[in-house]
């Protein structure tokens, strides 16, 4: 018989722990405006959906349509380093004081 003593020290069994019981920080809510820094073309857009997954490890995906008619969707997890902040999308900071 076969006998194997696994070292449980060489497993990254507890960093795959951590991250999939990690937390989601999401960085865009639907309804905010929004720009990216190097793609001016596609004008500016708006959040329209966002998806969360309930299963541990999953993705945190945002839905935007832009001026130029075309929905993206992005990586909204600022966990993550994939974030759609990281790749350049900031929010329009509009700021009307007439309401």
């Amino acid at each position: 018989m076969l006998d194997f003593k696994i070292d449980t020290a060489l497993e990254p069994w507890h960093v795959l722990k951590s991250m999939l019981q990690e937390e989601k920080r999401p960085y865009l809510r639907v309804g905010e405006k929004v720009y990216h820094l190097r793609h001016r073309a596609w004008g500016n857009g708006v959040v329209q959906e966002t998806m969360t997954s309930i299963l541990p490890g999953g993705t945190c995906l945002v839905r935007i349509k832009f001026d130029d008619g075309v929905s993206r969707t992005f990586e909204n997890n600022l966990k993550n380093p994939a974030c759609c902040y990281y790749f350049g999308l900031r929010v329009s900071r509009e700021v009307n004081f007439l309401k």
